[in-house]
């Protein structure tokens, strides 16, 4: 049924997704998809859920450098992203209500504190990663166009910047993050 969901968000759009709509294409009554789900709201979550779980990011890879995971993290979320623009505000305003999206962001942390961050610094990165990857995918919407170079050289100077962030001392990140409301 989450499956199901996904595709009609994705094919026809979040705006007109109901449960009306899923249990037409799924060939039931709408009442029987409450056996499954509380209404529309648990779905949409379940939704946010199964697209973050789904994502390989290879979070027990301690042999690759921090930088490196990151670049291909960054790089996964941004194709996973831009191959489901209708998913993708649904799962970035669902996802931290979901058990799904706060395990990837522990997971990313810990990665990152494995790789020998420090706990702020693999903070800001994380935050500096999506902020990149979904800035990237907007500013591509709203052109109408897709420009994966463009996305690859802002990433390269978002990970130079947070290798020199990985650099400093940690109480200067920590105000940093503090003065920013992080």
């Amino acid at each position: 049924m989450v499956a199901r969901a996904s595709d009609l968000i994705e094919r026809d759009g979040g705006d007109t997704f109901s449960l009306r709509a899923l249990a037409k294409d799924l060939n039931v009554q709408p009442a029987a998809l409450y056996n499954h789900v509380t209404g529309l709201a648990d779905l949409l979550d379940a939704v946010a859920g199964r697209f973050v779980a789904d994502l390989d990011l290879h979070l027990t890879e301690p042999d690759t450098h921090w930088a490196d995971w990151l670049r291909t993290v960054a790089s996964t979320l941004y194709q996973r992203m831009s191959a489901q623009p209708e998913l993708t505000g649904l799962v970035l305003a669902r996802a931290p209500r979901t058990a799904a999206g706060p395990a990837l962001l522990h997971g990313v942390i810990d990665r990152l504190e494995a790789g020998g961050l420090t706990r702020a610094v693999a903070h800001l990165a994380w935050h500096a990663v999506l902020t990149t990857v979904v800035g990237s995918l907007s500013q591509e919407r709203a052109r109408n166009r897709h420009r994966t170079d463009t996305f690859d050289a802002v990433l390269a100077v978002v990970i130079t910047g947070l290798t020199g962030a990985s650099t400093r001392d940690d109480d200067q990140v920590t105000r940093l993050l503090v003065d920013h409301g992080c």
